[in-house]
C-alpha cells in the first residue's frame, strides 16, 4: 500500500502490518525481496516518501491499538530505515488516516481518507501537523477521501 523510489533508484513498499521491503526493478519481472519489519511495533498507516538527502518519512501507527485505523487517533510522522526497518518517531500529526504523503515547501504533506477532505502539512522535525488545503468533491459537495498521492521524488529537504 506503500512506495516510495530512494535517490539510489531503488523501489521500496511497505504495509499496514509492519512490513517493509525493496522490490528489485533490475530484473525481468521485478522481484519482491524479503521484507523487514517496521520496528517496536509500529506499521504504515499510509504511505511512504524519500527525500533527495535519503531521508525517508512516513505515517505510522501502533499495532497493538487496533482501533488506530479507524478512529480519530492521530498518525506519527516518523523517518523510517528502509533496510532495518527502525523507525525513528518525528511526533504525532494530529491527525487520522494520513493514507498518503509528499513532500513539498520543506515539509511533509499527508493526505486524509477520513471523509474531511483535509490535506495536512506536517513539520519534518515534530510531527505537528496543521491544514495545508481541503478539497470538496464538486458533485458531491464532500470532502474528498483520498486514497494515496502524487509523490514528488527526490525533492530537497530543504525550502
Amino acid at each position: 500500500m506503500a512506495l516510495t523510489f530512494t535517490p539510489s533508484g531503488k523501489l521500496y513498499t511497505g504495509d499496514f502490518k509492519g512490513a517493509i521491503c525493496e522490490i528489485d526493478t533490475t530484473q525481468s519481472p521485478p522481484v519482491v525481496m524479503t521484507p523487514v519489519m517496521l520496528s517496536n511495533g509500529m506499521a504504515l498507516s499510509g504511505d511512504l516518501v524519500a527525500v533527495g538527502n535519503g531521508t525517508v518519512f512516513g505515517t505510522i501507527y501502533k499495532l497493538s491499538d487496533n482501533t488506530n485505523q479507524g478512529s480519530n487517533l492521530s498518525n506519527i510522522l516518523a523517518q523510517i530505515d528502509l533496510t532495518t526497518g527502525a523507525v525513528t518517531q518525528m511526533g504525532p500529526s494530529g491527525y487520522p488516516k494520513l493514507f498518503g504523503v509528499s513532500f513539498a515547501a520543506g515539509k511533509v504533506i499527508g493526505f486524509t481518507h477520513d471523509g474531511t477532505g483535509n490535506v495536512i502539512e506536517m513539520d519534518p522535525t515534530t510531527g505537528t501537523g496543521a491544514i495545508f488545503g481541503t478539497f470538496m468533491d464538486p458533485a458531491t459537495s464532500k470532502g474528498i477521501s483520498f486514497a494515496g498521492a502524487g509523490v514528488n521524488a527526490l525533492v530537497s529537504i530543504i525550502p
